[in-house]
């Protein structure tokens, strides 16, 4: 146990020594620039709001289709890189590879130090965030799965075998994937019923195998003809049967 919590340790202190720098360059190329001023399409609302110190007073909200005066306010997203614990903590998520396009398309709307963001407007932030997930998940993921599989093999013993031994242990494991399976021998007592359809399983030609496999080819067809922008008529053709659309169109009509 003692051995585990060690290897445990070992491997979290060499994945913080991935995160760390990535971390503090984090905090110098994007510290301040995910600041959003939260008036919708402010580059629309007027040219001062380009400026974040610009985003002061109310604005027009319409959550519901009604206008709602709103207070303006300049925040971040629930993520940002204003300092090292907050850029160690969303690194950290990105390792998981959740939420790490988010983060990189926020990164790319990046102006300038009190300026409103813009779509695309930094594009070549995206080369950080690439980086790290080709770094994070090959080398701090496969790490403690490594360790993970090293603790696994000495606690079932596996590791402590010869090559001959673990090449033996994985040849019988193979011969029980292939071992032939039991066929019921008494046809007798079976029913026709029961034997039509034992055969009608296990049998892979005939009518029944091909019908099948028209049908998911089929079926894959019609995926495949997806398309955007689709007519109204073809959507409702791949999702409801035909006399459905039609009945809608009539009562439409």
């Amino acid at each position: 146990m003692l051995l585990e919590t060690s290897n445990m340790s070992q491997a979290a202190f060499v994945s913080l020594s991935l995160l760390v720098p990535f971390a503090i360059f984090g905090v110098n190329l994007f510290n301040g620039g995910l600041e959003t001023c939260n008036v919708q399409n402010p580059m629309l609302a007027g040219p001062s709001y380009a400026y974040l110190n610009n985003c002061v007073n109310e604005w027009g909200s319409s959550p519901f289709g009604w206008t709602v005066i709103a207070p303006t306010q300049v925040k971040n997203p629930y993520y940002n890189f204003d300092g090292f614990g907050n850029s160690l903590f969303i690194l950290f998520q990105i390792v998981s590879q959740e939420g790490w396009v988010d983060v990189m398309w926020s990164a790319m709307a990046i102006m300038g130090p009190s300026l409103q963001p813009q779509y695309n407007a930094s594009q070549g932030n995206a080369v950080f965030f690439i980086v790290f997930n080709l770094m994070g998940s090959v080398f701090v993921l496969t790490l403690f799965i490594s360790v993970f599989m090293r603790n696994y093999t000495e606690q079932t013993g596996v590791a402590f075998l010869t090559t001959e031994q673990r090449s033996w242990l994985e040849l019988r494991k193979r011969l029980k994937q292939v071992a032939p399976s039991k066929r019921p021998t008494a046809w007798v007592t079976r029913s026709a019923w029961r034997d039509w359809c034992y055969k009608l399983a296990s049998k892979k030609t005939g009518r029944w195998p091909r019908f099948v496999t028209g049908v998911l080819v089929f079926h894959l067809v019609l995926l495949c003809l997806e398309f955007y922008p689709a007519p109204n008529w073809w959507d409702l053709t791949r999702s409801k049967p035909r006399r459905h659309y039609l009945c809608e169109e009539i009562s439409s009509n």
